[in-house]
């Protein structure tokens, strides 16, 4: 791994694990045996370095979600593949430290609606097209009136902004299981009895997600 991405991946888990506003990137140097000399040699500042941090992370998960769904594996188990990475890459992502993130909206929108139409939207379609081919899909099902949905869901999230007073309970809890609860439940709407069964077998038995069997 480069320099920078060992100061991407690291920088983003700050961010997220110990939130925005108290990660310096003078504790940022310390971690990573650096001087801040050499952090500020890539990113002019901590904003950059924020908003880069994010890309980097996305990026790299929409590179991995392209090359799950051109494996020739079953589309269950490509599902399953696309849970396990947003629950590894994003287990240090706490609702906490998303919060933090909405004062930089502006500069991270352009990638964030890209990543979230290429590497969510356009890929889930291409589940569902998958599920129709393997004979998982519930019959007359309209797909493009249920991914229009879908889409606007996300779009939503473009444009969250955190709101109430949240539980530190809930506020603690991992981004990831939100998002998975979500997209589980999105993929099983799909599905007819044939194709529930075999996911719900398939989740029950896998060492990340089982979690999220119910």
């Amino acid at each position: 791994m480069y320099k920078k991405d060992i100061i991407l991946s690291h920088a983003f888990n700050r961010f997220m694990s110990d939130s925005i506003k108290t990660t310096t990137i003078d504790s940022i140097a310390n971690d990573l045996h650096m001087s801040k000399k050499t952090i500020y040699l890539l990113f002019r500042t901590k904003e950059n370095l924020i908003v880069e941090a994010f890309r980097w992370k996305l990026d790299k998960m929409a590179n991995y979600g392209s090359r799950v769904v051109k494996m020739e594996i079953s589309v269950i188990d490509k599902f399953l593949k696309l849970l396990r990475i947003i629950q590894i890459e994003l287990k240090e992502m706490t609702i906490e430290g998303l919060k933090g993130t909405y004062r930089y909206k502006d500069q991270m929108n352009d990638f964030l609606e890209a990543y979230l139409k290429g590497a969510v939207f356009d890929r889930f379609r291409v589940l569902i097209k998958c599920c129709e081919q393997e004979g998982f899909l519930k019959s007359k099902m309209d797909i493009n009136s249920m991914m229009l949905m879908y889409w606007e869901t996300l779009s939503s999230f473009i444009n969250a902004r955190p709101s109430g007073q949240l539980m530190e309970t809930t506020l603690s809890r991992p981004f990831s299981e939100f998002l998975n609860v979500q997209l589980i439940n999105f993929f099983r709407g799909f599905l007819n009895e044939a194709g529930i069964r075999q996911f719900d077998q398939a989740l029950s038995k896998d060492p990340i997600l089982q979690e999220y069997y119910a």
